[in-house]
């Protein structure tokens, strides 16, 4: 699973998980992101979660495309959204 280029705001991560159907190999929608996955990304379980990402505490297995998707989100959420810089703050309040 890729980004768009134009991300919208309300954008949440998924987690993608492979399964195997007569040896070729496909993905699905999964549960959320395995414990692996998030120590890779840095983020703590109880941090996921407070951020609002699924986690799946059962599943072991670590795939290179839920790290790309969650890093990738994580950059998202931490730039500033438009309205939200404290200079747009001070010219309303002025």
């Amino acid at each position: 699973m890729t980004l768009p280029d134009s991300v919208e705001e309300d954008y949440s991560a998924e987690a993608l998980v492979a399964r195997a159907i007569r040896g070729l190999v496909r993905f699905r929608r999964g549960r959320g992101f395995s414990l692996g996955e998030l120590k890779e990304c840095g983020l703590a379980v109880s941090e996921a979660r407070k951020k609002g990402l699924r986690v799946d505490e059962l599943r072991r297995s670590k795939h290179e495309e839920n790290i790309r998707v969650l890093q990738r989100w994580l950059e998202f959420q931490s730039k500033p959204k438009p309205g939200d810089s404290i200079t747009d703050e001070a010219k309303k309040s002025a």
